[in-house]
């Protein structure tokens, strides 16, 4: 949709993948005059009294936060409304998030949960942001970096896969030996 009083042009969703791996942005990020997706520590600042760490405000383009590096939301508040795609953000118990006592969550007017996908069955009960294994709060079972997984063997190198087959229990036979060599060819006379 964009912004055509700024003559600002829509933003293509896939763009927004470059943020995969922050951890805190600490000021408000946005575009146009409209806030969008912002995370900060939510001090109090002017035109802002309850101080918004997550804002997520009228993406349609998006069905998952996706925001399996955040841990923490020190100070602040969550906004998450009108983004009509958005599934999992009931999943996630964001209280457990907030680090003090007086931080709120606000979200209405998403897509109807019951319309999307439950989270992984490898996730916990703690929800997750998105789709897949790699998406989960935290994990039912193990987690191999940041991905979980049902089964996992630090002393043999794998996780989530079936045991690799045991080693055989007597060695291989040898090699049969290699063949003799031809004969030479026979020798020419004049």
């Amino acid at each position: 949709m964009g912004d055509v009083y700024h003559r600002i042009e829509a933003l293509d969703p896939e763009k927004l993948n470059v943020f995969r791996t922050v951890r805190e942005i600490t000021a408000t990020a946005r575009r146009g005059e409209e806030r969008r997706a912002t995370v900060r520590r939510g001090e109090e600042r002017r035109g802002e009294p309850h101080g918004i760490s997550l804002l997520v405000l009228k993406q349609q383009g998006i069905s998952s936060l996706q925001l399996q590096s955040l841990d923490e939301i020190s100070a602040g508040n969550v906004h998450i409304a009108e983004n009509s795609r958005l599934c999992f953000y009931n999943t996630v118990n964001w209280t457990s998030l907030f680090r003090a006592a007086n931080q709120r969550f606000l979200i209405r007017n998403n897509r109807d949960p019951h319309a999307c996908s439950e989270c992984d069955p490898l996730c916990s009960d703690a929800g997750c942001w998105g789709p897949g294994p790699d998406q989960c709060l935290t994990c039912q079972f193990f987690s191999r970096g940041r991905t979980c997984v049902e089964r996992c063997n630090l002393y043999e190198g794998y996780g989530g896969l079936p045991p690799p087959p045991p080693p055989p229990t007597t060695p291989p036979p040898p090699p049969p030996p290699p063949p003799p060599p031809p004969p030479p060819p026979p020798l020419c006379h004049i």
